[in-house]
């Protein structure tokens, strides 16, 4: 087998992240099982085969903190997720929910601003964007413009109501 020519390893490094494309949800049986992103050496990963995979390749962020921006209207509420209080290696939905934190996080105003200035950019009054911080770095990992909030709704975050709010409001 040839192995495809990309030359990830001199840009992104020898292990990768990989993810699919889309929610890949399999089933056996009466059991489903879910694909999340996994973190994988290039050499093993690099054949034939991995042409006809809609995956996406990107470089690993380690140590990275991974942050949910949920921008509604013009205002935008931000967590962290953690566990045991801190930072998670790889995939943090590999845990599981009881292990896992939500904790408010205030980015810096301009980071805010940007994520906010996204949302309208793309013509959207909701977007939930993942965020990593990598050292001193915000990185941008992607929008869901139907991205799930119900787990972050809560009295600190009343995610819930403000859609209600956003919903009910005079569009004139």
């Amino acid at each position: 087998m040839t192995k495809p020519d990309a030359p990830l390893p001199a840009s992104l490094g020898q292990q990768v992240a990989v993810k699919s494309v889309d929610t890949v949800l399999l089933r056996e049986g009466d059991e489903q099982f879910f694909a999340y992103t996994q973190l994988l050496d290039w050499a093993e990963i690099a054949t034939d085969d991995l042409r006809a995979a809609p995956v996406v390749v990107q470089e690993v962020l380690s140590p990275k903190l991974d942050l949910r921006v949920t921008v509604l209207a013009g205002r935008a509420w931000t967590v962290a997720v953690t566990s045991n209080g801190a930072a998670i290696e790889g995939d943090w939905r590999l845990k599981k929910k009881a292990q896992l934190a939500y904790p408010a996080y205030v980015l810096p105003a301009d980071v805010e601003a940007r994520c906010i200035d996204l949302v309208k950019a793309m013509g959207l009054i909701y977007g939930a964007i993942d965020l990593a911080l990598v050292g001193d770095r915000f990185v941008f990992i992607e929008i869901n413009p139907t991205g799930e909030w119900g787990w972050l709704d809560s009295p600190e975050r009343p995610l819930a109501e403000a859609i209600a709010s956003v919903l009910l409001s005079d569009p004139s």
